[in-house]
């Protein structure tokens, strides 16, 4: 799947390509949860300035960067801090339900 942020005229300010069906979507200034209801993957985006545009055209960057798939049944990718925020996320997209 593509997920893509874009500003208010629907210009692409930037995308990333995805391994889950997106169900609940959350987000931020800086970052987009992505869930469905057994697992969730954050995506920490950037909005280019605007010297950088040029140069963030390309889609296919996103492939590139790692990406971490987190299973709501599993505790093996979270750590013990990162849990804790991770349940307070997963919390926001019920509530969006």
């Amino acid at each position: 799947y593509l997920m893509q942020i874009c500003n208010g005229i629907g210009t692409t300010i930037d995308s990333k390509y995805i391994n889950l069906e997106p169900k609940y979507v959350v987000m931020n200034d800086s970052e987009v949860v992505i869930a469905n209801n057994l697992s969730f993957t954050i995506w920490q985006y950037n909005i280019p300035c605007v010297i950088n545009r040029e140069i963030n055209v390309n889609v296919d960057d996103s492939m590139t960067n790692d990406q971490k798939l987190y299973y709501v049944d599993e505790n093996d990718e979270i750590d013990v801090t990162s849990s804790n925020i991770m349940r307070g996320r997963i919390q926001v997209i019920k509530f969006l339900y």
